[in-house]
């Protein structure tokens, strides 16, 4: 702990939150050692598919009642203060809940024109500021073997189908045959 650097004026604070706290996150709410910090290990880039919700996260230490704003870093577009959202692309919406050390930037239909960096932005002066990037990716998918296969009537064949550029595995796969689904396959 910092204990050592703790004032004696902010020792029987520190000692009154910590018999107070239930857990460690708590204790900080309470005893802010220079002022506010963005937790880089709870907000950190994000990668997302086309036409997904992103949820970018900017975890504030030691707030004490500061407003958080989101601004799009490609073109410095303000899209959030605090809670309230200050564009006029209602995907964007800034969420934050009393008592909570996140904020968050969803943003819902990805597009890849929303690649890049966002700033999480602290009213300090002067103001702190950290960025979360987004990746967007497309998924690709590729059957392996040649285009076109000749086999026998009544043979069977064997497709493999390879997904990539996708952030997770997809939940299903349906096989297409001209235009009309023949196998839908659950992983």
């Amino acid at each position: 702990m910092v204990a050592d650097t703790i004032s004696k004026t902010n020792s029987a604070k520190l000692d009154k939150a910590l018999q107070e706290a239930h857990t460690e996150e708590v204790a900080w709410k309470y005893v802010p050692l220079s002022g506010p910090a963005v937790d880089a290990e709870f907000s950190g880039n994000v990668s997302t598919q086309i036409g997904k919700t992103a949820l970018l996260n900017c975890r504030i230490k030691y707030g004490g009642g500061k407003t958080v704003s989101w601004m799009r870093t490609r073109d410095l577009h303000l899209l959030t203060v605090g809670r309230f959202t200050y564009t006029s692309d209602d995907r964007f919406k800034a969420i934050h809940q009393s008592g909570s050390h996140d904020w968050l930037l969803k943003i819902h239909y990805v597009q890849k024109r929303d690649q890049g960096g966002y700033e999480c932005q602290v009213s300090t002066n002067p103001p702190l500021s950290y960025t979360v990037w987004l990746q967007v990716v497309e998924p690709e998918t590729r059957i392996l073997g040649a285009r076109d296969l000749h086999i026998h009537v009544g043979s069977n064949i064997n497709l493999t189908c390879v997904v990539r550029h996708s952030p997770k595995a997809p939940a299903y796969m349906l096989w297409y045959h001209g235009k009309q689904v023949h196998l839908i396959q659950h992983n």
